[in-house]
C-alpha cells in the first residue's frame, strides 16, 4: 500500500494541477471511504487478520472467550483512537504484543492527514 498512500500524501499536500483553456485548477483530495469485508478492514486497520486468536475484533478488547458474552456496546471495552496508538506504539516496540492487543502494526492510512 506503500505507493498509494505516497501518492494519497501528494493528492492532500499538493492536489493535482489541471488547465482549461487559460485558467489553472488545482484539486486536492483524500480518502474519505474505504468499503471493505472484515478480513480486509483487519488488513487496513494492521489489526491480526486471525479470528482464532487471543483479540479477535477491531470494535473492541473482546477475547476469542468473553466475546460470547459482549452483547452490547454497554457490556465491552471499546477501542478508542488513543487505546489504538497507545497499543500500536507498543507492539512497535515489542512485536510479541501484538497476540495481547490484536494489532499487528499502526495502519498505513494513519499516515494521512485526514
Amino acid at each position: 500500500m506503500e505507493p498509494l498512500i505516497q501518492d494519497l500524501i501528494t493528492l492532500e499536500s499538493d492536489g493535482v494541477t489541471v488547465k482549461v483553456n487559460t485558467t489553472t485548477y488545482n484539486f486536492k483530495g483524500t480518502v474519505s471511504y474505504m468499503s471493505a469485508d472484515n478480513l480486509a478492514a483487519h488488513g487496513v486497520g494492521g489489526f491480526v487478520e486471525s479470528f482464532s486468536g487471543f483479540r479477535i475484533s477491531r470494535f473492541c478488547m473482546a477475547t476469542s472467550e468473553s466475546i460470547k458474552t459482549c452483547l452490547s456496546v454497554d457490556s465491552c471495552e471499546m477501542r478508542t483512537q488513543d487505546s489504538y496508538n497507545a497499543q500500536t506504539s507498543l507492539v512497535s516496540g515489542d512485536s510479541s504484543l501484538s497476540s495481547v492487543y490484536g494489532i499487528k502494526e499502526n495502519s498505513p492510512l494513519n499516515k494521512l492527514n485526514h
